[in-house]
């Protein structure tokens, strides 16, 4: 059976490699409508304003074309779709998502049929502030039984500059570490603790970390 199989193998091998050819030809040659992803990107915000509230990443959408057309929309650089702020105000602004700025590259035979989401989206712009506020800790100390702590816990620093939306920031009164329990110490200690980034969209601390000692 194995020599049936092996004679004029190459001839058999051509042969197939030719069908599977014909078959790729024909086969991408058809029309489909297929769904694609798109990132999404805002440039251009104006001056001292910046983005209040997320974004979707992406936008999906359904597109139109022969075999060949997506499959070098596939292999080809994925670009992102680019919405320009620069005309922008302060506020939200209702934005509707048009199938022409899909960014299909050039030369490419593809029709952009529609977008299935987002199809509009809101955007909202405040106003870019920045502020000093307080930093609670939330370390509990535990020595070891027979010890105490001397004196409170020293850390720094004190203050943190917080950055981002005017209608995030304006309210702050305070940044709490991650709560953190030391146990069982028998010794002096040096640590640092992690800074949690208060509720809101687009906000940046001055620093991640603070560092704290204790005498035992």
């Amino acid at each position: 059976m194995w020599r049936i199989i092996f004679q004029n193998f190459w001839y058999k091998l051509v042969a197939l490699i030719m069908a599977m050819l014909l078959w790729f030809h024909v086969a991408t040659d058809h029309v489909y409508e297929t769904t694609r992803t798109f990132p999404l990107e805002i440039i251009n915000i104006p001056p001292q304003l910046v983005l209040a509230e997320k974004l979707p990443s992406q936008v999906e959408v359904k597109i139109r074309g022969r075999g060949k057309e997506h499959l070098k929309l596939l292999l080809a650089e994925k670009k992102s779709l680019k919405i320009d702020a620069k005309l922008f105000k302060i506020g939200e602004t209702d934005y509707l998502l048009r199938t022409q700025q899909i960014p299909i590259p050039e030369g490419l035979e593809l029709e952009v049929v529609g977008i299935i989401s987002p199809q509009d989206l809101k955007i909202k712009l405040d106003d870019l502030v920045e502020k000093k506020v307080e930093v609670k800790p939330r370390i509990t100390i535990i020595p070891l039984a027979g010890l105490v702590q001397v004196g409170e816990l020293r850390y720094s620093p004190k203050e943190v500059r917080v950055s981002g939306p005017k209608m995030w920031v304006a309210g702050l009164k305070e940044i709490v570490t991650e709560q953190k329990v030391m146990n069982n110490l028998g010794k002096n200690i040096k640590d640092q603790a992690d800074l949690l980034l208060p509720l809101g969209y687009n906000l940046h601390l001055s620093t991640q970390k603070i560092n704290f000692s204790v005498e035992i």
